[in-house]
């Protein structure tokens, strides 16, 4: 596909520290506790071809975090039974 970030075949894969993203986290529950501090940083195993644009974005309140693109945008929201909508 062309312009796709997708890396070629034999691509090396290589565990790298990627940027964390915080995505704005909507919860839809009452006294939620303060969630802790997402890390700047966090080890992925991709292809080393394409680790340079990629990021991290995470949730702030749930263990929840994808791997995309540097530059997305993220919102979150945490219904009553704690289930992540990315």
């Amino acid at each position: 596909m062309r312009g796709s970030t997708a890396p070629t075949r034999g691509a090396a894969a290589a565990t790298i520290n990627l940027p964390v993203v915080s995505c704005p986290t909507t919860v839809a529950i009452a006294a939620t506790p303060t969630p802790a501090a997402l890390p700047s940083t966090r080890p992925v195993t991709v292809p080393s071809t394409v680790a340079p644009g990629l990021a991290v974005y995470a949730a702030i309140r749930v263990t929840m975090a994808l791997v995309g693109p540097r530059g997305w945008s993220c919102a979150a929201a945490c219904g009553p039974t704690a289930a992540a909508v990315p």
